[in-house]
């Protein structure tokens, strides 16, 4: 009798404890679940003032780096609903055409105070991942009485990626930035690549690692390159505009100062056609249609998957001929100094995937049925319409054309014979100020 009454009583004494036990853990949830809320109520309610949008993921990495809170999509979901938040896929690119143009007009001038440097001189640096594509629309957190009509914007974020690059506008490639997670892997690499930079241990580029690759590989190579060539001259850096929040470290700009690297951050809209994304846009393309089984088959931070598509990623990139002939423009980002007012709105209609505006291309008078087709070597049309160029050559009706003469007059009645100004310039040249470039620079 008295062992089943001990029993007992050891019973209720154990449903007791877990009792206890769970409301200590409920009152931690509880805690935790506060919170949450602050937080997410002061970062929602900036987000709601400024009428932008911020990412799912975004926030699920914040809580965790900044606050040590692991939270599964699903559940901050349904808090995000109790808290008056809501989904809405979100787009991109605002396609209001005057908010763009007067953008671009804005950055256009503000590069205008760079004509003086060569090319040689201007850099551009950017992070790459080969699931980084342009335009998606992206899962993302609005207040529920957010205006309907509003378009919200979502910058493009850099954790995903995993490789980053820094040339020059003559197609000088600096050793990129990669992300590795094992010591054999980054040696593996070494082994085949030349000249890479290693950030081992991490999936994706960081700020810390973007900040120390500026600090301890650019600017040294900048310092390098300048007393190679015996310049004294300034040069200028131009990043896209989401560096602006990454990039903020005292001792980096103190850097730049010291070396005379001037620093633009380039609008969102007018980064999609710099060189470097459109020679990331271009490789991609191949990237894609080579290894989308890979893709398919292989979760993107696999050791396999990575070390394949970086070595042909980088295997493409790093050739400076390569660059320099067939991808990288060398008057790109210093035609920009001269792109006139009247031609936005032209370009502009490419960036937002209008391609309803007649495109001119300038045919020499000269021209003969045997070379014409040449002329349409990609790497000598401005890679504004690359895409068009390609696609036509692609086409079926350009296909079905058997002979020379069938070829040019499609080409001639698809294109026309007129030039296009910003074309002149943004044809690759030499960086040797050429008759041309004398002019530009005296307008």
């Amino acid at each position: 009798m008295n062992q089943i009454k001990l029993t007992s009583q050891m019973s209720v004494q154990n449903n007791n404890s877990i009792q206890i036990e769970k409301e200590q853990q409920d009152l931690i949830d509880s805690q935790k679940k506060n919170m949450i809320y602050h937080m997410l109520f002061n970062k929602l309610s900036k987000i709601n003032t400024k009428k932008k949008s911020i990412t799912l993921n975004t926030l699920i990495l914040e809580l965790n780096e900044q606050h040590n809170i692991q939270i599964n999509k699903q559940i901050l979901i349904s808090i995000m609903n109790n808290f008056g938040f809501k989904q809405q896929k979100t787009v991109k690119l605002p396609l209001k055409i005057e908010l763009n143009k007067e953008k671009i007009i804005k950055m256009v001038q503000t590069l205008h105070q760079y004509n003086d440097i060569d090319a040689s001189w201007i850099f551009t640096f950017d992070t790459y991942d080969f699931r980084l594509f342009v335009g998606n629309s992206e899962e993302s957190i609005i207040h529920n009485d957010t205006d309907k009509s509003i378009e919200l914007y979502v910058g493009r974020e850099t954790r995903n990626s995993t490789i980053a690059f820094c040339v020059s506008g003559n197609g000088y490639c600096f050793p990129p930035l990669c992300c590795v997670q094992t010591e054999q892997m980054s040696k593996e690499l070494e082994k085949q690549i030349h000249g890479i930079h290693h950030e081992i241990g991490s999936n994706f580029i960081t700020k810390h690692s973007i900040i120390n690759y500026l600090k301890n590989i650019f600017i040294p190579t900048v310092q390098q390159l300048k007393e190679h060539k015996e310049y004294k001259g300034s040069s200028i850096l131009i990043l896209p505009h989401f560096f602006k929040k990454i990039i903020q470290d005292q001792t980096l700009f103190s850097l730049f100062n010291e070396n005379e690297i001037f620093i633009e951050f380039i609008n969102e809209h007018l980064w999609y056609c710099t060189p470097l994304e459109r020679i990331f846009r271009n490789i991609t393309n191949d990237i894609i249609l080579k290894d989308i089984d890979l893709c398919k088959t292989e979760t993107r931070i696999t050791v396999l998957g990575k070390k394949k598509l970086l070595l042909y990623f980088i295997d493409r990139l790093c050739n400076r001929d390569v660059i320099s002939r067939e991808f990288f423009n060398s008057r790109f980002i210093y035609g920009f100094n001269y792109l006139s007012i009247e031609n936005v709105e032209l370009e502009l209609s490419y960036i937002l995937n209008q391609n309803n505006t007649l495109i001119k291309i300038n045919l020499p008078s000269n021209i003969t049925e045997d070379t014409f087709i040449n002329l349409f070597s990609l790497n000598e049309i401005n890679p504004f319409y690359q895409d068009v160029i390609r696609l036509t050559l692609n086409s079926n009706e350009f296909q079905k054309c058997q002979t020379k003469k069938l070829q040019n007059d499609f080409l001639i009645h698809k294109f026309g014979t007129e030039i296009i100004p910003s074309i002149d310039y943004l044809i690759p040249h030499e960086i040797d100020i050429s008759e041309p470039q004398k002019r530009l620079l005296s307008k």
